[in-house]
């Protein structure tokens, strides 16, 4: 629907189904994932199509998401199926050309999840763990005439919970920045692209559970890449 010259609004509604491999203490395969999607958004495309502006808001509610429960005798890790789980959130995202050269590119997510029902009444209510609450981004990128193209941005990620109680500590906030330098030659591209500048020490979490999920994240690097287009 298209309100306004250039304002596009929509919604959509799903489904999903999703059989898991993970098994509980008993060592009976988890029920599958279930979940529904909600979803309200617009877009906005400036007359000059220099600016696309997007937000979004939704509404997703999973059951039988999987919850590391311990280690089992086999040594081996065992799961149980959270009753069910909701996150609602807003997304926001701009994309821009402040000159022909110049693109600026943001985007910024606030995210509410909590347990809405399971079997222990104790969780119910609370936030669900390792999921940043904010999460933030922010790039630009010059190009010269001469070939030459360069660019730098930060990214921000909120503290996450590591237990629901707050029998753990949470795993810091981090804000990261980049950058990237690079020569375009008729058909070649040269490209150098610098993460965590700053050599920022930061935590992550891959797997959910506090027995080996946590991990430094990605130090100081870079990559050297040359392409060429056909």
């Amino acid at each position: 629907m298209e309100p306004v010259t250039g304002v596009n609004l929509y919604g959509s509604y799903s489904e999903s189904f999703q059989p898991q491999l993970r098994i509980d203490v008993a060592g009976r395969i988890l029920q599958p994932l279930t979940g529904r999607q909600y979803e309200l958004g617009a877009k906005y495309v400036s007359p000059d199509r220099r600016l696309l502006l997007t937000a979004a808001l939704f509404d997703i509610t999973q059951a039988n998401q999987a919850l590391f429960d311990e280690i089992g005798p086999d040594g081996t890790d065992r799961y149980r199926a959270l009753g069910e789980t909701r996150h609602r959130g807003l997304e926001l995202e701009a994309i821009g050309r402040i000159t022909g050269s110049w693109q600026v590119n943001a985007g910024f997510t606030l995210l509410d999840a909590k347990i809405r029902k399971d079997d222990d009444p104790t969780v119910i209510g609370k936030a669900e763990t390792y999921l940043p609450r904010t999460t933030a981004s922010l790039y630009t990128s010059y190009d010269f005439n001469f070939g030459l193209f360069l660019g730098a941005g930060v990214r921000f990620v909120d503290a996450v919970k590591t237990s629901f109680d707050g029998s753990t500590r949470d795993l810091p906030s981090y804000t990261l920045v980049d950058a990237s330098a690079g020569y375009n030659l008729g058909k070649w591209r040269l490209q150098l692209n610098l993460k965590n500048i700053f050599d920022k020490h930061y935590y992550i979490n891959n797997y959910q559970t506090l027995f080996y999920g946590n991990v430094v994240g990605e130090p100081r690097s870079f990559t050297l890449s040359l392409r060429r287009t056909f």
